[in-house]
């Protein structure tokens, strides 16, 4: 019955058998592994939490970024194709056409 309440997550449960010797240290030690998977289970929600917080912010951050390059570099292009509407040196148009 703990077992399987266990095993479906549920770590309030303990083996509350009254033995002594072999029986007992069997019982004291399952206690002590649920003990310590509950309180891994939380840790590692804690860890998740925080790993799927900190990917939120991180595609902000990507997403931002990505508009403060993106529009400075949508005025360069456009004034790069004003400029080669111009007259310019072959060394001139050669630049421009680089960028």
């Amino acid at each position: 019955e703990v077992a399987t309440a266990v095993s479906k997550g549920d770590f309030t449960r303990s083996i509350a058998v009254e033995a002594s010797s072999e029986v007992g240290t069997l019982r004291n030690t399952i206690n002590n592994m649920i003990t310590n998977l509950k309180d891994s289970t939380q840790s590692m929600a804690k860890v998740k939490e925080a790993a799927e917080s900190a990917s939120i912010v991180k595609s902000q951050f990507l997403a931002n970024m990505s508009h403060e390059i993106r529009t400075p570099m949508h005025g360069i292009i456009g004034f790069t194709e004003l400029a080669l509407d111009t007259d310019l040196t072959p060394e001139q148009r050669e630049y421009l056409e680089l960028v």
